[in-house]
């Protein structure tokens, strides 16, 4: 009688997670993930119709915890500056603390898979536009006053100074490399 090997999805999807942030979605076949999951193929497709849809599920669980980490002072209370500004040290504390260089999963995976796969694609954009909309949020709030146009100008600003730190990220900066980069980013939007 054939044993049935159990696993634990949440493991799965987290250690499935951190290969594809490393390889990429394309350079990571399914024997990659075989092998760096410890489980067989069958099991694999006993869960997850393909590798696609292991991604999609990694992904998402990227996106819940470590993608939004650095978010989570847009979440709270306070000064909308201050709160902008201690994203913005999270992301510089993430970018060059990470040995493996890794970059973003979110930006990897847009800059990867445009125009590859609009199911992969369209996920990731879907939290790039997230991350903007909490970015326009809080720019709405930071004054009395508030211009929507300013605003909507200024949520893509942001995001772009998010996205192009995590890219960053790839080539090894220093603190004293981003630190100035993120000030004359926010001086630019206040």
């Amino acid at each position: 009688m054939p044993r049935t090997k159990t696993f634990d999805i949440d493991e799965i999807e987290q250690r499935a997670m951190e290969l594809f942030w490393l390889k990429g979605y394309e350079g990571t076949s399914i024997k990659d993930l075989t092998d760096h999951l410890g489980i067989g193929k069958g099991s694999l497709y006993s869960v997850y119709s393909g590798k696609r849809d292991l991604f999609l599920k990694s992904f998402s669980r990227y996106i819940r915890s470590i993608g939004m980490e650095a978010l989570e002072p847009l979440r709270s209370g306070g000064d909308p500056q201050l709160r902008l500004r201690r994203v913005f040290e999270t992301v510089a504390l993430q970018i060059t603390r990470d040995p493996l260089h890794r970059g973003c999963l979110m930006v990897n995976t847009i800059t990867e898979m445009s125009g590859k796969d609009e199911v992969i694609e369209g996920a990731a954009l879907a939290a790039r536009e997230e991350v903007r909309q909490m970015f326009r949020r809080t720019l709405l709030i930071s004054r009395e006053k508030a211009d929507p146009a300013h605003a909507e100008a200024g949520s893509w600003i942001l995001l772009n100074l998010f996205l192009g730190l995590r890219v960053l990220a790839k080539s090894s900066p220093t603190m004293a490399q981003v630190k100035p980069i993120i000030d004359a980013a926010l001086r630019s939007i206040a």
